[in-house]
């Protein structure tokens, strides 16, 4: 039986059971200096991914949030 976690990030030691997933997280220590920050908020990412998936968190809530106020009696 392989080991769950066969996939160590050689800047850190972080396990990942796929290398897609460590070869992705170790870019992340190769390239510090580059960061993805939103323009609504300013808070930063490593990853473009990630502020995407903020962006569209922030677009969900502020759309609950209009129809809380639009709907309110």
């Amino acid at each position: 039986m392989r080991s769950k976690c066969e996939f160590i990030c050689k800047y850190c030691q972080r396990r990942f059971t796929k290398p897609y997933n460590l070869m992705i997280h170790e870019r992340t220590h190769k390239s510090p200096e580059l960061t993805f920050s939103c323009e609504v908020c300013g808070k930063s990412f490593k990853r473009q991914d990630n502020l995407k998936q903020h962006s569209v968190f922030k677009i969900v809530i502020g759309m609950a949030k209009f129809n809380a106020l639009a709907f309110k009696t």
